[in-house]
């Protein structure tokens, strides 16, 4: 597996300003990635693929918005996805991530059957889309929130929607995060229901029950057993994180991104 990690979140600073993406992609390359999980707005593609290129860097993954916080119209969110499509494809990344747990709960009345054909007829198209480009779609795992049902929440929801496209073409995206929030209990068994249908990871820590994307063992969750788990299966896809809500100064940016990276050769082991 090659490490990645989710590159543009460490544009963010505490105070609110950006950090240059050039510097950011620049000391993920000296840490000793690779790759990394990135998408850029399509104008912007172009130019962000010319410093992916001035590092020596590929895009593994790029992660598609999601439309469950925002609510937009979703006859326009569907352009923005073939759009984000069109810019993973420009920045060369081989896999799509995207939620399965799209619902326009305005316009229709939730059930599992019917959230599963919504998110068919909103995603079908993308598949076909991705397809031309030689690229693959990925529907990550979820987790109930908000008090609003949340389809791919269960192994059995996001198994019944992968399972309506053809291998080939689509699979999942395991957040191990995700997967424990979901159920801390039986999350490993979880996992392991739909392990061969991965071609994609989130990894990120947890603690309390909560989704707080936090770096490997400042939590609680079994992220060697995880690996364990993928290895089994004969998983070829690669080790990428996803971080969220940390905001690493600038003073020590280079030795936690470099820490990073060791904790990842240190799980792969």
């Amino acid at each position: 597996m090659r490490l990645s990690i989710n590159a543009e979140h460490f544009c963010d600073r505490a105070d609110g300003t950006k950090r240059a993406l050039d510097r950011v992609l620049s000391l993920c390359a000296a840490a000793g990635f690779t790759c990394v999980d990135l998408l850029a707005a399509e104008p912007d593609a172009e130019q962000t693929a010319r410093l992916l290129e001035k590092y020596a860097l590929s895009v593994n993954q790029s992660h598609c918005p999601f439309n469950r916080y925002v609510k937009k119209d979703y006859t326009l969110f569907a352009e923005d996805i073939r759009s984000a499509a069109r810019s993973a494809h420009l920045l060369g990344a081989e896999i799509f991530v995207v939620h399965g747990d799209e619902f326009d709960f305005g316009a229709e009345s939730y059930s599992d059957e019917a959230a599963l054909e919504f998110n068919y007829r909103l995603f079908s198209p993308i598949v076909e889309q991705l397809d031309t480009y030689g690229m693959k779609l990925a529907f990550e795992n979820v987790f109930p929130d908000m008090n609003t049902p949340r389809f791919c929440s269960t192994p059995e929801q996001i198994l019944k929607l992968v399972g309506k496209f053809p291998k080939e073409n689509v699979g999942i995206c395991l957040d191990t995060g995700h997967a424990r929030v979901a159920d801390e209990v039986h999350y490993l068994e979880n996992i392991r229901s739909y392990a061969d249908r991965i071609i994609a990871t989130h990894i990120h820590d947890n603690y309390y029950g909560k989704d707080l994307h936090l770096f490997p063992f400042l939590g609680e969750l079994d992220l060697p057993a995880c690996v364990r788990i993928l290895k089994d299966v004969g998983y070829t896809g690669d080790f990428t994180y996803e971080f969220v809500y940390d905001r690493t100064p600038d003073e020590f940016l280079p030795e936690v991104l470099a820490l990073l990276y060791r904790c990842g050769k240190y799980l792969l082991r």
